[in-house]
């Protein structure tokens, strides 16, 4: 709760005690004259309060609105991508603050592949491609000062199988590679951009409720699906990340039977994705 949050009643309740304070019988009845006068600097108080509110609110990136977001982005020259949502860029501004650029180590290059104002891919003309996922590798070959950035383009599901893919994964990684070249670290010797392969894992989960509930599969298997759709290039599927969402989705405990164990992906040239997604309920 904001120190500025106070609702009316909250506020003529201070000011009828004040006059209390200077009175040790007033009358503060409905409609008195101390409860008339009250009320009218209530009103005139609580909107100070509610103004003051948003003021604060406006002083940071994390709880500013759209404007003053926009205001944000233009301080440290993060501009709006077209169509982006409030949330999505908010989150671009505060990684940025967090991890402001280091002269070239690894957050800075997943950052420069992700800059979407500078890397993209226009396949057709109502269809733009950018990188959506990024990871950074040190001594990809084996040979000190390289880099290796291994990426996934955006809607990697919708044109696969289509016989549009190679074009499009060739278009964002000569856009990737084209944009990092020009803001690189000149020590460098090497900082190469490669293409990522799908790596799909089926999911099998048993799970149990607790006493007189029930578990919702359904939103555990969204659940599921969509952290799934967040692991990036080389990044390892946990166990632990399953049975944690299980839990969280009703589940009083949850026997992961699918992966067997915690699965890594055969190179950073790979990234896991769900393939079927089976929840069991058992009852208790």
């Amino acid at each position: 709760m904001s120190i500025y949050e106070k609702d009316f009643d909250m506020i003529l309740d201070e000011i009828l005690t004040t006059y209390s304070n200077l009175d040790s019988q007033p009358d503060i009845s409905i409609g008195s004259s101390a409860w008339i006068m009250a009320s009218v600097l209530t009103e005139i108080v609580w909107g100070l309060y509610k103004y003051q509110d948003y003021i604060s609110l406006q002083h940071f990136p994390d709880t500013c609105d759209t404007d003053n977001l926009n205001h944000w982005g233009s301080v440290y020259n993060i501009s709006r991508n077209s169509g982006e949502s409030d949330e999505s860029y908010r989150d671009r501004i505060l990684t940025y603050i967090r991890q402001a650029p280091a002269g070239g180590n690894a957050l800075d290059y997943e950052t420069w592949a992700l800059d979407r104002t500078n890397v993209s891919y226009a396949y057709t003309a109502d269809a733009t491609y950018y990188v959506n996922y990024a990871t950074v590798e040190s001594n990809p070959d084996d040979i000190m000062g390289t880099v290796g950035i291994y990426v996934i383009p955006t809607d990697e599901t919708a044109w696969q199988g289509t016989g549009d893919e190679a074009a499009i994964r060739a278009g964002i990684q000569t856009a990737a590679q084209s944009y990092i070249d020009t803001v690189k670290p000149l020590g460098v010797l090497s900082a190469g951009v490669y293409d990522t392969t799908r790596q799909s894992e089926a999911i099998d989960i048993d799970v149990w409720p607790e006493t007189d509930s029930t578990v919702n599969t359904v939103d555990m298997s969204t659940a599921i699906y969509n952290y799934m759709y967040t692991l990036k290039p080389g990044e390892t599927l946990y166990q632990s990340s399953l049975y944690h969402l299980a839990v969280n989705y009703g589940a009083d405990h949850a026997t992961i039977n699918s992966p067997a164990s915690d699965t890594s992906t055969d190179s950073n040239y790979y990234y896991i994705r769900p393939d079927t997604i089976t929840i069991t309920y058992n009852e208790s």
